[in-house]
């Protein structure tokens, strides 16, 4: 299928209409036309042996905006399901319990090893105590369900500039641990989920840098290139914005720096990235 999602035209349309949504909704019903079970995380992970086609959705709530409880609609009016992925500093309860009684998936989005770092000025991986990260874990685990009133079943590794100066993304303090330790099923980089069930994963980006997407891969030729199962990260700010968020956009847009994005391959994170 010809691409629609890309060039200057669809861009600057996208950015003046803060809205880039039913670009979200064509991806989602492609999907379906081709056959794929469009779900999100925990529910693919549940049934990931059943040897069927899935378009799978997970969003990263990484700031405070509108845009998420958009999305959220959005799928609603589909009548499909996703996970969200809140950090303490995006968790709105309200919400979530809307997304719970809609059947959603709610997860956290946790960050514990570079705020132990940045807690004890650490800069360093050799001068922590993974032990006492995974203990911070636990306890972080035990006050967003409280704080949410949920109980959840993965959680999801959040990027921070102090995760780059460690050189260890915050999944390491999971990586090939058990994963009952922490009442949870998964998390959502977990190696064996990636190595050996997951045939592409795509992940958004602002609408000025490779037409929104990080990496190489985009839905509809991941869709058309017959991956039999994908998973798509957004972060709902990249999907509807506001004015604030228009004018940033048409800095980006005119002064050329998306241009200068070159997109990668993916690559899971894991220990030491």
């Amino acid at each position: 299928m010809e691409r629609f999602d890309r060039g200057n035209k669809f861009i600057l349309k996208t950015i003046l209409n803060n809205d880039r949504l039913n670009a979200y909704e064509f991806y989602i019903k492609h999907a379906e036309n081709n056959g794929y079970n469009v779900c999100g995380l925990e529910k693919f992970y549940e049934n990931r042996d059943d040897g069927n086609k899935y378009f799978v959705l997970r969003h990263d709530v990484d700031i405070v905006s509108e845009a998420t409880e958009e999305m959220f609609l959005k799928e609603k009016a589909l009548g499909v399901t996703s996970t969200y992925y809140f950090r303490f500093s995006t968790i709105d309860v309200e919400l979530i319990k809307k997304m719970e009684d809609a059947g959603f998936e709610v997860g956290f989005h946790f960050e514990t090893l570079a705020n132990y770092a940045n807690e004890f000025g650490i800069e360093r991986i050799d001068e922590i105590s993974i032990e006492k990260v995974q203990e911070k874990l636990k306890m972080e685990i035990d006050k967003f369900e409280k704080t949410t009133n949920i109980t959840i079943k993965s959680l999801a590794s959040h990027g921070h500039p102090l995760n780059r100066k460690l050189g260890y993304s915050n999944n390491y303090i999971l990586e090939n641990e058990s994963y009952s330790k922490y009442n949870i099923l998964f998390e959502a980089y977990d190696k064996e989920l990636y190595n050996k069930y997951i045939d592409s994963h795509i992940m958004d980006n602002n609408i000025c840098f490779n037409s929104g997407f990080s990496y190489n891969e985009n839905p509809i030729e991941e869709i058309d290139n017959k991956k039999a199962r994908i998973v798509f990260l957004s972060h709902p700010n990249y999907w509807y914005g506001n004015n604030v968020r228009k004018v940033k956009d048409l800095v980006y847009f005119f002064s050329g720096r998306g241009k200068k994005y070159q997109p990668t391959t993916f690559k899971r994170i894991a220990l030491g990235e």
